[in-house]
């Protein structure tokens, strides 16, 4: 279920110089960097991409070094990684691009394809992600998707940069791809509106994201029956043995993302029992790498003006002003 209501206003928004990071308006070529150390692995995935289409250009390299030198050089217009790769991986290389070049889409390509690699594809802000086995029917697809989406992003800039308010309703399953997909589109939305900062929007979207990963998880699926009890390896484990339960599975989840002209708010509901919410009430401060239990919530703090739950503690409230930039 989707509600959007918006209203034009007489304002006009200044492009930021961040656009030209993404995939140009006018060019002929579309720029995909592909990583992957195995020589093998990275012939078969460059021919794959090369065969689909010709204005496709690919450049191969085999190590996260050898991928942010050539990201410095010359901006491309997606990354693809493999995940597991020798020195730095996939997810730490994917954390740069995140910091320096907050625009550029990233796929991961990963030896597997459950929930829990779905849930880390999810958490680490991966557009999308392929599994090794399915590369030959997902990689040209999931490639088409993101050119796709950038295309549209063309049409929708003319029209949501001039929201003053808009207000979107969603009801999805409590699901890893509905909520990847979710947060992909708040993410493109909140970039065509030419509000936020590219950094801005990486920030509000990851705090999203933790948010719908909490209800999904902690929510939904109940994978703590305590607040910060269970690593989340052992939750992941937790909530997929409660996936299969009649009376967790089919769930949903329920989100609102509304946009003012001072501030933007999401409200996220889950169907679960809620929780003693005064045990999350020291999880403040930036994410503590040495500790990881709760840094989805201390993310969601540090990126947002205001958290709130209610008092059952099955919804929760993002608010944050909205800065001229």
């Amino acid at each position: 279920m989707l509600e959007w209501k918006w209203t034009q206003a007489t304002r006009q928004a200044k492009p930021t110089e961040s656009e030209g990071q993404v995939l140009s308006q006018q060019q002929d070529k579309i720029r995909i960097l592909l990583v992957d150390d195995s020589a093998t692995d990275r012939t078969r995935s460059a021919g794959l991409i090369r065969r689909h289409d010709s204005a496709w250009e690919v450049i191969a390299v085999g190590s996260a070094g050898d991928a942010l030198q050539k990201i410095h050089d010359d901006c491309p217009d997606i990354v693809v990684t493999d995940l597991v790769m020798p020195e730095m991986d996939g997810r730490e290389l994917l954390k740069i691009i995140q910091r320096d070049f907050p625009v550029v889409p990233v796929v991961l390509i990963t030896a597997q394809g459950d929930d829990r690699i779905a849930a880390e594809c999810v958490g680490l802000g991966a557009v999308n992600y392929v599994p090794k086995r399915n590369l030959s029917e997902r990689l040209v697809p999931v490639l088409q998707q993101i050119v796709r989406s950038e295309s549209e992003q063309k049409t929708m800039r003319r029209v949501l940069q001039h929201i003053v308010h808009s207000c979107c309703r969603f009801d999805i399953e409590s699901d890893l791809e509905q909520i990847r997909n979710l947060v992909n589109y708040v993410r493109e939305r909140l970039q065509a509106t030419l509000r936020f900062t590219p950094e801005r929007v990486q920030q509000l979207s990851f705090a999203l994201r933790e948010s719908l990963l909490n209800a999904h998880f902690h929510g939904n699926l109940a994978a703590n029956s305590h607040p910060l009890q269970l690593s989340r390896q052992e939750y992941m484990q937790s909530a997929a043995v409660n996936n299969e339960d009649p009376q967790f599975s089919g769930r949903r989840i329920s989100m609102t993302m509304t946009v003012r002209q001072d501030e933007i708010q999401f409200e996220v509901t889950d169907e679960g029992r809620g929780f003693d919410t005064q045990a999350v009430s020291s999880l403040t401060g930036p994410p503590d790498d040495e500790n990881a239990i709760g840094n989805g919530i201390r993310l969601m703090r540090s990126y947002m003006n205001s958290v709130e739950w209610n008092d059952p503690g099955n919804m929760v409230t993002l608010t944050t002003a909205i800065e001229e930039h």
